[in-house]
């Protein structure tokens, strides 16, 4: 995983000095070295526009934030001479699908200000909306923003399991540089929607990174199967608006999980045509299970007939 700067390394899902309580510090090495991976982004800093031997221009927009960034943004645009509405430019095909807007509707009365809705789809890829600000005036305005960082975004595979067993991953996060010195990001959080994803930490979120920070990912095996899954690092925002502080970069995690050698296994008849019979011949024993967001397992039996009967 990435962040501001122009290029940098992360990774989903960073290690600094110490050792957690549950774990020795060879462990963690151990557990690095076998998959450590990295996220990078870019970030393109912008000036005010000046004139030669004057100051800045006043832009007739002035917006805030001033960025987008992955997930929900609500962006409040101002005009000195009121804004009648605010309307989508026609989309860019290479941007289809990567983002979302919920612009103003047109209005009779004149607003100081007014605010526009856009989720962004995506934290690897440029973003990059343009907006018509129709001013009260009479006169249109043309409004860019775009993606405040572009993230490097990494996939980790994690050692094989037996059902019962678990294992970890190293991530790392590495700021970007910008002008030749290292960017520094709040890293405000470590998530996963899957309930069987755990963290260790040298040193617990919330915390500032100016350096290499990586950190350990667990995964508990419970069921058969090739699962994927996120790790979120949630990034603090430069510019916070609408209640939305914070962003999410996910890396994914990879995982095989094989069935312990002494599973129970249903075995069932079939007849001639090559249908399963209705009798079972072990009735005590339980079906090996597949969590329906498992990609694939195939476990194949060869019984002999005598054995069946």
């Amino acid at each position: 995983m990435s962040t501001l700067g122009i290029i940098g390394r992360i990774i989903p899902f960073p290690l600094i000095c110490c050792c957690l309580a549950t774990f020795s510090l060879t462990a963690q090495e151990r557990a690095e070295e076998a998959s450590d991976t990295v996220r990078t982004t870019l970030s393109i800093a912008t000036a005010p526009t000046t004139l030669s031997g004057s100051a800045p221009v006043a832009p007739a927009l002035r917006t805030y934030p001033t960025v987008l960034y992955p997930g929900e943004n609500v962006i409040t645009i101002e005009a000195d001479a009121g804004i009648r509405s605010i309307s989508l430019l026609a989309d860019d095909a290479h941007q289809a699908g990567l983002y979302t807007v919920s612009p103003s509707e047109e209005t009779e009365e004149c607003l100081a200000a007014q605010t526009i809705s856009i989720r962004v789809n995506t934290a690897s890829q440029g973003v990059f909306p343009g907006f018509r600000v129709k001013l009260c005036d009479g006169t249109t305005d043309i409004l860019p923003l775009r993606l405040s960082t572009v993230w490097t975004l990494d996939t980790v595979y994690f050692p094989d399991l037996v059902v019962g067993e678990q294992t970890m991953a190293g991530f790392s996060i590495r700021p970007g540089w910008m002008a030749g010195k290292q960017e520094c990001i709040g890293l405000d959080s470590v998530t996963s929607t899957d309930p069987r994803v755990t963290f260790r930490y040298s040193f617990l979120p919330p915390l500032d990174i100016c350096s290499t920070y990586r950190y350990l990912v667990r995964f508990d095996a419970d069921r058969p199967g090739v699962y994927r899954f996120p790790v979120i690092t949630w990034i603090r925002r430069d510019q916070p608006s609408g209640g939305f502080t914070t962003y999410p970069v996910a890396d994914t995690g990879v995982v095989r999980v094989l069935p312990s050698e002494t599973a129970d296994v249903r075995i069932v008849e079939f007849d001639a045509e090559g249908n399963p019979a209705t009798t079972v011949v072990d009735p005590d024993s339980t079906t090996l299970p597949l969590s329906p967001d498992a990609t694939e397992v195939e476990i194949e039996l060869q019984v002999e007939r005598e054995e069946i009967e």
